[in-house]
């Protein structure tokens, strides 16, 4: 039995002589570097890059006031408010879970 497990071994490595590495295409690093550097890219100009920032800050700055609108009418402060006697329970009172 051992011995069959061997022999199929080394058949099996054996299969592989005499197969050579795979080659690409002797064109293919050449087409792969034109599509890389003649492609066009998109760029962005400095005002749009401007106008795409402001609003940017623009939509923070909303954002923050309306959370300090909501805090100020709940009746909070920014803290958050930590209901500690959920934490004194252990999660199961067993570690029996088929009984």
């Amino acid at each position: 039995m051992e011995k069959d497990k061997q022999q199929w071994i080394d058949r099996v490595l054996g299969s592989l002589e005499g197969s050579q590495r795979a080659q690409p295409r002797p064109e293919l690093f050449t087409k792969i570097e034109t599509e890389l550097f003649d492609s066009e890219q998109d760029i962005i100009l400095m005002p749009q890059l401007r106008m795409i920032a402001a609003a940017v800050a623009l939509l923070v700055l909303v954002n923050i006031g309306l959370l300090s609108q909501y805090d100020q009418k709940n009746g909070q402060d920014s803290a958050t408010v930590v209901n500690t006697s959920a934490l004194d329970r252990p999660l199961l009172s067993n570690y029996k879970l088929y009984e």
